[in-house]
């Protein structure tokens, strides 16, 4: 018997969120006086930044974002929000500083508590019930030092360029303006790559501008400092399948792997911010690589090998058995050459250096390793041999 589904919340309970910060208590009994005296008086003031009102729309409790979608709630002894957009909790956090909250209690989801505990210490409030890493510790000091930069003006520290307005067709998927990183000599020239360490990572609105869309973004720190976001929808799923399982402080190596075609719908507003119909845009989305610099230093070592016509096959998979489906790949390459009526045996072997080269390029970027072929039981043929012999063709071309 299926177990039986949750009812469904309503009332206060269904608008409630489960990302919060609220003031800490000194104790539970001043908590509970709080309590017991909000609900037999008045609601007490709400202090409020001015900026709040010119970003946002105010329904009740609830404030929204120009699209109508719900950006946070104020309950006047906390506020709340179901979003990990970073610049909503500066804004929670803007409320807590101008209500005078000196101290504050945040709870919620992992990204959100990192969150609202940076951009509360970069506030000057204290957060009593989180416990922050030393690499988190370490991200605060960037982000200190940047906020400092930032106050001293342009006069007093070199400016970075801004990137370069981007055209209708990059808005849904944008890559980075620049390249921080000369790319490796077997690269596609099409890819962007970019190095460092990885500090920070996650699902936000596009520049985190709570107009624009929802995006995914890294955070690199080179020799030269915390470098600007890396922006891409693909970047979560880059992440997720990542070889090497990448985490946060590793050095890392992030590819643009190409991009396809898509079209998407887009809301257009009115001169008040209102939604009044939507648009379809042609544009293009990227597709990521991530994986960490040291796997794709052993990768490397394995293009090497695939690449030196002098090993043989037998001899390479025997001591890298992760390339046996590598080398069938190249097997299939020559019988592909063969059934194209290669005649002369130079033909067929450029033939297959080509399909070499090119696999040589792929396992270099970090890409899966082509899989072992396997005999079918009662046939001479691999049941994964026709879509092999189609990756060489591919491949090729």
């Amino acid at each position: 018997m299926a177990p039986e589904r949750e009812p469904p919340k309503s009332g206060r309970r269904a608008r409630e969120a489960v990302n919060t910060i609220r003031p800490t208590p000194t104790n539970g009994k001043a908590k509970a006086n709080q309590t017991d005296e909000r609900a037999n008086t008045d609601p007490i003031p709400r202090a409020m930044p001015e900026h709040i009102h010119s970003r946002y729309v105010k329904v009740g409790d609830d404030y929204h974002f120009p699209d109508g979608s719900v950006a946070f709630r104020d309950r006047g002894d906390a506020v709340s929000t179901q979003l990990e957009n970073k610049e909503v909790i500066r804004d929670l956090i803007a409320i807590a500083q101008d209500r005078g909250w000196s101290s504050v209690e945040i709870n919620g989801t992992e990204r959100f508590r990192k969150e609202a505990w940076q951009a509360a210490q970069l506030a000057g409030l204290s957060v009593r019930n989180y416990e922050a890493t030393e690499l988190e510790r370490k991200q605060l000091v960037w982000r200190m030092s940047r906020e400092r930069d930032r106050a001293r003006g342009p006069d007093d520290v070199p400016s970075r360029p801004s990137p370069p307005e981007q055209s209708q067709a990059e808005r849904l998927d944008p890559a980075p303006p620049t390249q921080t990183n000369p790319e490796p000599p077997h690269s596609s020239p099409h890819d962007r790559v970019y190095r460092g360490r990885l500090i920070d990572h996650g699902a936000d609105r596009y520049q985190f501008d709570p107009r624009k869309e929802e995006s995914y973004y890294l955070v690199l720190e080179n020799p030269e400092g915390e470098q600007p976001p890396i922006w891409g929808k693909d970047l979560e799923r880059a992440l997720k399948e990542s070889l090497s399982h990448v985490r946060e402080g590793q050095d890392v190596v992030v590819r643009q792997m190409g991009a396809k075609p898509v079209t998407v719908k887009r809301p257009v507003l009115d001169a008040d911010g209102q939604v009044i119909d939507h648009t379809e845009v042609k544009t293009h989305l990227n597709r990521w690589l991530v994986e960490t610099d040291d796997f794709l230093k052993e990768r490397a070592k394995l293009a090497e090998v695939v690449r030196d016509v002098g090993i043989d096959a037998k001899a390479a998979v025997l001591k890298h058995p992760e390339l046996a489906g590598t080398y069938g790949d190249l097997h299939a390459a020559r019988l592909v050459a063969l059934q194209q009526n290669y005649k002369h045996p130079a033909d067929i072997d450029r033939f297959v250096n080509r399909t070499r080269e090119a696999i040589a390029q792929e396992i270099e970027r970090g890409e899966a390793l082509s899989p072992p072929l396997v005999r079918a039981r009662y046939q001479g043929q691999s049941p994964n041999a026709p879509r092999t012999q189609q990756r060489v063709q591919e491949r090729v071309l």
